[in-house]
């Protein structure tokens, strides 16, 4: 069900600039008014999901993640890359692997490296902590 939710994301991203992504519990709105976030990781299965729960609820954010491997939980595709105006990866050959494998897609999108190694458990509290340090100026955290 998940990809359809981003099939549907990238139609209407294109044809009317606002979306509605399929969630675990609903429909989420992505307004063009807001900046969209991305967070990548290979199987979107630990770091990006953690990121987006994290994020998910600063104002003027929309935040999704996905994963660069084919069998991710969410694949990361086309319409994703294109919807965001910020990605962040994890390690530096995620960043490598998403621009040698989208770089049609990648145009205007700021691309930034995290440096988190897939050390960590989903929602684990030092991925938490390590997100608000890293991110803290980003999203603007008090």
């Amino acid at each position: 069900m998940e990809n359809i939710g981003v099939f549907f994301a990238g139609l209407f991203l294109f044809c009317r600039g606002v979306a509605q992504l399929e969630k675990s519990q609903g429909f989420v709105l992505i307004d063009k008014k807001m900046k969209n976030i991305l967070f990548i990781c290979s199987q979107n299965k630990l770091r990006s999901p953690t990121a987006e729960t994290i994020f998910s609820d600063k104002e003027g954010f929309d935040v999704l993640s996905a994963g660069l491997n084919n069998d991710a939980e969410i694949p990361l595709t086309k319409e994703l890359v294109e919807w965001a105006e910020t990605i962040f990866v994890m390690e530096k050959s995620q960043k490598n692997k998403l621009q040698k494998k989208f770089r049609k897609s990648l145009n205007k999108q700021r691309v930034i490296c995290l440096d988190i190694p897939d050390d960590y458990e989903y929602m684990q509290p030092e991925l938490v902590t390590i997100f608000n340090s890293k991110l803290d100026n980003f999203f603007k955290i008090k």
